[in-house]
């Protein structure tokens, strides 16, 4: 028969000790990478998410302006954002009563996830 020696059965059951400790600890940092860059990858699209409503609040402000004349801004609420991004709120203050214009618009997105971030993103501009 070819049985091991109890000292020689211990050392094995450690070097299986340590050889799982380190799988784990592989598996734990490869994990808490994944979800590090998901957040970052969530957070960029966000960000870009509330520059591209800037933009929108920009050209609305000015498409308005040249429909009327009297158009003073507005607090607008786009609902088309991605599913789970958040509430948009786009505010579009216009001032100023001859040409150019002072033009204001600010946008946000205020995640519906408590562990995100608010992105808040403006821009001013004169009207001719």
């Amino acid at each position: 028969m070819n049985r091991l020696h109890p000292k020689r059965r211990g050392a094995i059951a450690v070097a299986v000790l340590v050889c799982m400790m380190i799988a784990t600890a592989l598996a734990a940092s490869t994990l808490h990478s994944a979800l590090l860059g998901r957040r970052e990858t969530q957070r960029l699209r966000q960000l870009r998410q509330t520059d591209l409503l800037l933009d929108a609040g920009a050209l609305r402000a000015a498409e308005r302006l040249q429909r009327d004349d009297a158009y003073r801004g507005e607090t607008w609420r786009p609902r088309d954002l991605m599913p789970g991004e958040g509430t948009a709120i786009v505010k579009i203050d216009v001032s100023g009563d001859a040409a150019p214009r002072q033009i204001d618009v600010v946008a946000s997105i205020e995640p519906h996830d408590d562990a995100a971030a608010r992105t808040q993103r403006s821009m001013q501009f004169e009207y001719p």
